[in-house]
Order: C-alpha cells, then structure tokens, then sequence
C-alpha cells in the first residue's frame, strides 16, 4: 500500500512539473508575441511623437521668425517715416513764413531760407521758390538763365498738384551728382498776391546707404521701392531704374507684385539662384515708398 501511494504522489508531482513547465512556456509564447507587436508599435509611436515634436517645433521657429521680421521691418519704416516727417515739418514751417510775412524783397525772402539749407545733409541749396511770373527766390544764389522755364519744370507741375502739404515727387538721376534725388514741393501763396510753388531738392544717397546696410535678423537685406521705381536694392545698379526693365529678376519682379497689390502678410518669394526668402513689406509714412525687409528661409529653419 505504501509502495502504491508512492507511486501515486511520484505521478502526482511529474504531472504538476508538467504542468508548470507548459504554463510557462506558454507565459513564454505569449510575452514573445506580444512584444512582437509592442516592439514595432512603441517604435512608431517614438517616431512619430519625434516627427510631431520636430514639425512643432519648425512651425514655431517660423512663426516666431516671421514676427520678429515684421516687427523689424516696421521699426525700419517708422524710424525712417519719422526722418521724413521732421524734413517735411521744417518746410512747412518756412513755407508758412514765407505765406504770412511780409518781407520787404525777394531779397529779403531768399535770405530768410538761408535756414533751410541746414535741414538735412540732402538738402544743402536749401528750398526754393518760383512764381508763376516768373520770380525766382533761392537762399543758395543759384540764378537760372533765360531760356529757364519755371512753369515747365518737373518739381513745378508736382508741387501745383500737391496743394498745402509738402509731398515727395518722382524720383530722378541728378545730373550734377550723377544720385538719386527727389523734388519735395507744394503750393504756395505770397501775401503780395503772386502763386508759386515751395521746392526743394533732396538727395536720397543717405536714404539709399541706409537702407542697404539694414539687415533684418542680422542675416537679411532691405530694399526700397517707389512704386516700381527702386530706389534701393541689392543690386545697386539697378536704384533710379523701373523694376519693369529687369523681368529676369524673379525676385524683384515678385516683391514688385506684392507691393503693387499692397499685401500686409509676410511672404515667400524664390530668388533667381533658387534660395526662398521670407519677405515682409512695410509703408513709410508721407511718401509712397515701400520698405521691404528679407531673411532667406533656410537661415531661419537653421536657427
């Protein structure tokens, strides 16, 4: 009986063992299977979260850069928009003077706008004036010759059309300096009753050097556009020129489009040599000039 119930608890606990063993190899089978599946999803799901945290990321990076250059930009355009607006200013002031004062002569008129040739470096002859019979008032002595039409002059029909504020007009070539310069005019109305128009000629070679050495983010450059006249750009050959002259010029030829449609928005323009620019373009105040503020693209992705 004894060697019976041996037998029976020796069979007992081979066939718990056997059991055991089964259980875990299938515990065994099991965690294989299931860390065959889990291997490749917690693969994918890292590199997704890795991809979603990158495209995040490069989003913000861009956002931000594209902000910061707006911001720039019209700090740019402001801080020259308030040059301007003193130039303008000091003018008008003359100009008032010269309206409401009755000075003895001409004479006497051209010796008053003397003040007027220290308002800006551009400026050095000053504002002058002529009237429509012919009068002419010029604090820097110059006297034109006979064959000297003052009606007929650029700066004469500009300023007609300006009325009682000074305005910019059409940029042009000074032939003496071989710069850019523009007429800044308006009406005037002498209290002896003659009509003519206030000038004054400015250089914009400051305006144009300053621009150029503008550098949005540190790494981009600035242009100006008067319309579609470039008063700066990258290409300093091209400044008094129409942007209609250089149509092989994908990236001035698209700044231009923007700027004719009168887009607030920061933009992507591509260059000629294939590089993608972020562009921003910003109105300075009193004239009908365009600032426009870039930064190349991959510039910024690599920041």
């Amino acid at each position: 009986m004894i060697a019976n119930a041996d037998k029976k608890q020796k069979k007992e606990k081979k066939g718990a063992g056997e059991k055991k063993i089964k259980e875990q190899k299938y515990k065994k089978s099991v965690s294989g299977k299931l860390l065959k599946v889990l291997i490749p999803m917690t693969a994918v799901a890292i590199i997704f979260t890795i991809l979603f945290v990158s495209t995040e990321a490069k989003e913000i990076i861009v956002s931000l850069a594209k902000d910061s250059l707006v911001q720039e930009a019209g700090y740019n355009a402001q801080t020259l928009g308030t040059e301007i607006a003193q130039i303008k200013g000091a003018l008008e002031m003359s100009a008032k003077t010269l309206e409401t004062i009755k000075f003895t002569d001409d004479q006497a008129r051209a010796q008053y706008l003397k003040s007027t040739m220290t308002i800006n470096g551009g400026m050095p002859n000053g504002m002058y004036t002529g009237t429509q019979d012919g009068s002419w008032i010029d604090p820097s002595g110059w006297h034109p010759d006979a064959n000297f039409v003052i009606t007929d002059r650029q700066w004469y029909k500009e300023g007609q059309q300006h009325g009682k504020a000074f305005a910019f007009g059409v940029p042009y070539i000074d032939t003496t300096t071989n710069k850019l310069a523009v007429a800044v005019s308006r009406k005037v109305n002498l209290p002896d009753g003659r009509i003519g128009v206030a000038s004054a000629d400015m250089s914009l070679a400051g305006i144009v050097s300053d621009i150029s050495q503008l550098k949005p983010m540190k790494t981009g450059n600035s242009m100006l556009l008067d319309g579609d006249t470039v008063l700066s750009y990258v290409k300093s050959d091209y400044n008094g020129t129409k942007t209609s002259e250089h149509t092989d010029d994908r990236y001035l030829t698209a700044v231009e489009n923007y700027v004719q449609k009168g887009t607030s928005d920061v933009r992507e323009v591509s260059a000629n040599d294939g590089k993608v620019y972020y562009i921003a373009l910003h109105k300075v105040e009193g004239t009908n000039w365009t600032l426009i503020s870039a930064v190349e693209k991959d510039t910024v992705l690599k920041r």
